[in-house]
């Protein structure tokens, strides 16, 4: 085999193997956002009380805490309310329908 015809392929199953590697790799980590600050940050804050008094025994994820609190709205803390009533609007519901 010439050299030319060695070269190009090799750069063809280089660039095959480059094409797979890119379209198998993990999106990147999301930024630091509400997990920090933010919304949702704040009504973690404001309802860590009454999760411990209200909801000690749910396991979190799920929604498990979220449906917790949502049994227990009449007995929630003010400020817990407040912050639950501000993060609404930057919710956005899983696709499950949750």
């Amino acid at each position: 085999m010439t050299n030319f015809v060695r070269t190009a392929l090799f750069g063809v199953a280089l660039a095959t193997s480059s094409l797979a590697f890119a379209q198998t790799t993990p999106p990147p980590a999301p930024p630091p956002g509400d997990g920090d600050s933010g919304p949702f940050a704040k009504v973690r804050e404001a309802c860590h009380d009454d999760v411990e008094r209200l909801c000690k025994e749910v396991e979190p994820g799920d929604g498990r805490l979220r449906e917790c609190l949502r049994a227990h709205k009449d007995e929630l803390s003010e400020g817990c309310k407040t912050a639950i009533r501000e993060a609404k609007p930057h919710h956005h519901p899983r696709r499950d329908g949750n």
